[in-house]
């Protein structure tokens, strides 16, 4: 469904067409986009930049994009920050083409995960 809404294709990672999805079902105006990586290429947007955060923005909220490049690289998986606590090493977030913490990674579904705070690459502003 999220594929077909963006115009990818079947086998395609959907990630990205997930978030598309889910912006404008809130009734965001947003681009189409079906890599990852893209939601990262404004650098105004990044609020979060490997360990750093940005000071116009403060903490990741409810929303804010998160994206993982898992030592590539670049972003090759997008999805929403739930939950992002002052402290801790964790946070939460809603990711779809992922597993919710099985073994195999890609595809099963949409679920709300726990992610190390180190984990995360970027994190971006979408929604103000």
């Amino acid at each position: 469904m999220y594929q077909r809404m963006g115009g990818g294709k079947k086998g395609d990672a959907w990630c990205s067409w997930y978030v598309s999805w889910c912006l404008r079902m809130a009734g965001f105006k947003t681009p189409n986009y079906g890599r990852a990586r893209s939601w990262f290429a404004d650098k105004n947007r990044i609020a979060y930049n490997h360990g750093r955060m940005s000071k116009a923005y403060g903490l990741p909220r409810t929303g804010d994009l998160v994206g993982y490049d898992w030592n590539k690289a670049t972003v090759s998986h997008v999805g929403f920050i739930d939950l992002w606590p002052a402290s801790g090493p964790s946070c939460q977030t809603v990711e779809g083409n992922t597993s919710g913490g099985l073994l195999n990674r890609d595809g099963q579904g949409v679920f709300k995960n726990w992610r190390l705070k180190k984990q995360v690459a970027y994190v971006a502003v979408w929604v103000e």
